[in-house]
């Protein structure tokens, strides 16, 4: 799939993506700012904001009525943990004009430019009906995480593992910072994104629509705007000190392991092929073998899966284990990981690797959502793979390369969620 770029002022760039599978059209602007402790927050509740309602549409409500003229089209704002980036995407998706009764190409796209430069807003900041709405599902998001211990989990070791660093941040930012916002905060915020963000303007269109970037070239030119930050991710390749090790515990019926490791190899896709091979070999697939050895085998959990960041050096092992079970799962994995590092994979579970991740990226392509992600998460990397040319790299990958990946892996942390009457 080729990408055309075009320069929209500075700091800011438009990327046009032909998607001629598709009957849809999907606009979206990415907004790229650092991740940080104390801005987080605002921009997660900037998000929810500007999702529903803008100054012409200033209601859920009336918001959704204006997209259903345009033929049921969606618009979303997210924002978006990458690395060491937060990423505050607005989007809208509506169907390409050739399979309507009237064109909604220009409606659908001046609409995406109200939601992100006209908000509803009066002098104290966001209205106070809409802030006071979205503040509250912002602290129940926030809330409800606890709920699913996998994932609270995964982002608990995450941040032990990266603590002072801002991958070690949830992109929601705390409960506390989460209270004290005010309509003034996440006003101060949206005028900081306008100002300081890296904006990357993208088309996915069956077909070419390159006026699509004029009207917002214009509207970035009336910005007073400062020089946009690139956050690029602190990486921090070895372990200093012992391992560290943590438990938590709360009412919980099964525990939850987490294992934190720093990874030698790191960088873009092009660098970290046979990082994202060796994750998988080791906890990825049904031939992995975390899932072989440590859950079927000797039956020590309920889950156990490895997941690489390259980006940011680190790889997570996480598993559902019965609390009797803790120190045994822990030493499995670690065990299998030694495995990895002599070699004990053959050429056919390499092979079967390769399948399935060369399968898994060919897949991308089949959604504009996710394609737009992809070239999202990538744009300031040099090469910038596309999803192709990614599997080409993986269908590349030796054995020795996965041994170099696997031999550079170092343990750091361990969590290990816990009940409320474990030791």
């Amino acid at each position: 799939m080729e990408a055309h770029v075009r320069l929209l002022g500075p700091h800011a760039e438009g990327v046009a993506l032909r998607t001629p599978a598709f009957k849809t059209t999907r606009v979206a602007v990415n907004a790229y700012l650092p991740l940080e402790a104390e801005s987080a927050a605002a921009f997660y509740l900037l998000s929810l904001l500007l999702s529903n309602g803008c100054a012409a549409y200033p209601t859920p409500q009336a918001l959704t009525d204006r997209l259903e003229t345009l033929y049921g089209a969606t618009l979303a704002v997210d924002a978006i943990k990458s690395g060491d980036r937060l990423i505050l995407a607005a989007s809208i998706v509506f169907a390409d004009d050739r399979f309507l009764p009237e064109p909604v190409f220009e409606d659908a796209v001046a609409l995406l430019r109200e939601v992100i430069f006209r908000p509803a807003v009066d002098k104290g900041g966001f209205l106070d009906a809409n802030f006071k709405r979205e503040q509250r599902i912002h602290l129940e998001y926030i809330r409800g995480k606890l709920n699913d211990k996998r994932s609270y989990a995964r982002e608990r070791c995450a941040a032990l593992l990266c603590e002072g660093e801002p991958f070690g941040l949830s992109e929601t930012g705390t409960l506390a910072q989460a209270e004290a916002l005010t309509r003034a905060d996440v006003f101060d915020a949206w005028q900081r994104m306008l100002q300081e963000a890296y904006f990357r303007v993208s088309i996915l269109s069956p077909v070419d629509r390159p006026a699509v970037f004029d009207a917002f070239a214009a509207e970035l030119a009336a910005l007073d705007r400062t020089d946009a930050k690139r956050p690029r991710p602190e990486v921090i390749r070895l372990v200093h000190g012992d391992v560290r090790r943590v438990d938590e515990r709360l009412p919980v019926a099964q525990g939850k392991l987490c294992l934190g490791f720093r990874v030698g190899l790191t960088g873009p896709d092009a660098a970290t092929a046979p990082v994202m091979v060796f994750a998988d070999l080791l906890g990825g697939g049904p031939y992995s073998r975390l899932f072989l050895n440590v859950r079927e085998k000797e039956s020590l959990c309920y889950y156990c899966a490895a997941s690489a960041v390259r980006r940011k050096g680190v790889l997570m092992v996480d598993s559902g284990v019965e609390f009797a079970n803790m120190e045994k799962t822990e030493a499995a994995v670690l065990r299998e990981l030694k495995a990895m590092q002599e070699g004990a994979f053959t050429d056919e579970d390499l092979a079967a690797s390769q399948r399935a991740l060369c399968s898994s990226l060919r897949a991308i392509g089949d959604s504009q959502a996710v394609t737009d992600r992809w070239y999202a998460e990538r744009w300031f990397e040099s090469p910038r793979l596309s999803p192709e040319e990614m599997a080409a790299r993986i269908a590349a990958v030796t054995r020795e390369d996965v041994l170099r990946a696997a031999n550079s892996v170092q343990l750091d942390v361990v969590y290990r969620l816990l009940g409320k009457e474990e030791a």
